[in-house]
Formats: C-alpha cells, structure tokens, sequence
C-alpha cells in the first residue's frame, strides 16, 4: 500500500486538504474538512476507485493534458 500525505488545496472547497492512497490497483481519495456551523472534528469523505475506475482516470488526465491550449478571442469595443 502507497500513502501519500496530506496535500492543501488553494482555494474555496478546493483548500480542504487530500489524501491518496493506492493498494493493488485501487484509489482511495480521502479529503478532510471541518464544517463551519459545527465547529468540531473534521469530517472525512472518501471516494474508492476499482481498478477500472482508476484506469479511466489515468486516461482521463492524459487525454485532458494533451489537448491544445484553446485560443481565446478577444472582442475590441474601441
């Protein structure tokens, strides 16, 4: 089993810290956040990935990180 630490976020919902964890092919997303009305522990959500889940994923980035920077267009109201 590979553990990783706990990663801070940056920002919104986005800064609630994560952790990932892969035994045998399959992915565990831990995220760990303290709901603001309670005050008290941190609630953890956990997602678990099969290992199809997580092969999906893997193509899922490559593909998103392969794509071409889209061109913004830019209107000129001068």
């Amino acid at each position: 089993m590979k553990q990783s630490e706990y990663i801070q976020g940056t920002e919104g919902n986005y800064h609630w810290p994560v952790r990932f964890e892969l035994n045998g092919g399959y992915l565990r997303l831990e995220q760990s956040h303290t709901e603001p009305r309670l005050e008290s522990e941190p609630s953890i959500e956990v997602v678990l990935l099969s290992q199809k889940q997580v092969k999906e994923l893997l193509k899922f980035l490559d593909a998103e990180r392969r794509l071409p920077a889209k061109k913004v267009r830019v209107n000129s109201f001068n």
